[in-house]
């Protein structure tokens, strides 16, 4: 007899990441045991309107991927709550009633807080509650930026199993038990969800120009609507300063909007460089899709990653790819509000992208913690950064690196850089889940 497991996704990207997490514990030898129902919960976007109907849409594309019994959507539910015409107890009932379930064996969420995960994990209390992380980021029982719904606290998960995990709240790789998910397992997760992306290849191919031109793939975000700049002017300015010294002749630039743009920041600013004569052109449309599936095809000479994390897992899958990450203190300084900047800690979301890139030239992903990496912030490289792109993927060379090898030593408390085994060097050469060429 089958048991029922109910999946929380907020968004494509976090449900390639419990998919991974599903088809590693699938792979296992016990796993033939198992047999179960599976329900797909999405919802919590943190998007409304167009934007939120476009990151469910992707999401049950994805979704194809995998044989999900049930797919639901508490979209409404979310915004009777936020908009106070439900108290939590009221929304806690509506959630249920809209998963169409009773007994739930397992739940798996990205984080404990926020309301629709919340509410999940309060519904089904004696069910095992299973984190799978934001992009590997553990911020479990956090309270700087999401207060607890009830009074009594947030709820508590079992476990957490993730890929490229990071320590987000202080000791929670001490207080839960951590399965690292094998990169493998990830990048197959990836090549699945590429693939259920309808139109997505044709997509890429067409935007291919000819190959003796330059392609420099640039990935925005959303200052706007998170308030962290005054205007959409500032925003758009602040891409114009950081793309200057990119802007030449006979380069095409592809302008990646981020899935929660509600402004139309990428299509405005593909306007902007085209009425400078620069041949420029926004991903319209495909916004709502990370920027990781788009690696499958789509072969660019350098990716601008700004203020995103989306150079690490480009790095697993396009591994020639230069890969220009960050934005220089200055620009930062100038157009992004100071009660931002005390919030979201740009420094270190810098920091951290630049160090899991250098995993990802590794294929090797070691657990994070945030508190040793804020110590290492003193010898951790001026922003942007600069990791060429390479033929062949070999972690040894990094360690004629000085800054890298003294950075990564730093960060992760590291004696020096292990080597490779030779195992895992033939992995990367001959796997048959090896980055696109």
């Amino acid at each position: 007899m089958s048991a029922t497991r109910v999946l929380v996704a907020q968004g494509p990207s976090q449900l390639i990441a419990a998919l991974a997490a599903w088809e590693y514990l699938a792979a296992r030898p016990e796993a033939g045991k198992e047999a179960w129902d599976d329900v797909l919960v999405l919802g919590g976007f943190c998007a409304s309107g167009q934007a939120g109907q476009e990151l469910d849409a992707v999401c049950r594309q994805v979704a194809k991927s995998w044989g999900f019994r049930r797919i639901v959507s508490t979209a409404s539910q979310d915004s009777a709550f936020e908009n106070g015409q439900l108290g939590f107890e009221a929304y806690i009932d509506s959630v249920v009633r809209q998963i169409g379930v009773t007994t739930v064996e397992q739940v798996y969420v990205c984080r404990n807080m926020q309301q629709l995960n919340e509410a999940v994990l309060f519904a089904w209390p004696r069910a095992r509650k299973i984190c799978y992380g934001d992009l590997g980021m553990i911020d479990l029982n956090g309270t700087s930026w999401c207060k607890p719904t009830r009074t009594s606290g947030y709820p508590q998960v079992d476990e957490v199993i993730t890929h490229a995990p990071v320590e987000v709240t202080s000791g929670a790789f001490a207080t839960f038990p951590l399965t690292c998910i094998p990169t493998a397992c990830f990048l197959s997760a990836l090549t699945k969800a590429s693939a259920a992306i309808k139109g997505l290849d044709a997509f890429c191919r067409q935007l291919m120009p000819p190959a003796a031109r330059k392609t420099v793939l640039v990935c925005l975000s959303n200052l706007t609507e998170g308030g962290s700049v005054n205007s959409l002017e500032q925003e758009l300015l602040l891409y114009e300063r950081c793309l200057e010294p990119y802007l030449e002749k006979g380069t095409f630039i592809l302008l990646k909007g981020h899935p929660r743009e509600t402004r139309n920041q990428s299509g405005l600013l593909a306007e902007r460089l085209r009425s400078r004569n620069y041949d420029a052109r926004s991903l319209a449309g495909m916004s709502a899709v990370p920027i990781d599936l788009f690696a499958n095809t789509l072969h660019v000479d350098l990716l601008l990653t700004l203020l995103s994390h989306s150079g690490v897992l480009w790095r697993l899958r396009q591994p020639k790819t230069d890969i220009m990450m960050g934005v220089a203190p200055e620009v930062i300084k100038e157009f992004v509000r100071p009660e931002a900047l005390a919030q979201f800690h740009l420094d270190e979301s810098a920091a951290l992208t630049y160090l899991l890139t250098l995993m990802a030239t590794r294929w090797e992903f070691l657990p994070i913690r945030m508190e040793t990496l804020r110590r290492a912030l003193k010898v951790a490289p001026a922003m942007p950064v600069l990791l060429k792109g390479r033929a062949a993927m070999d972690g040894d060379c990094l360690a004629d690196d000085p800054a890298a090898d003294r950075f990564w030593h730093a960060a992760l408390g590291l004696g020096g850089w292990p080597r490779p085994s030779s195992f895992l060097r033939w992995l990367r050469s001959w796997s048959g889940l090896r980055r696109s060429d």
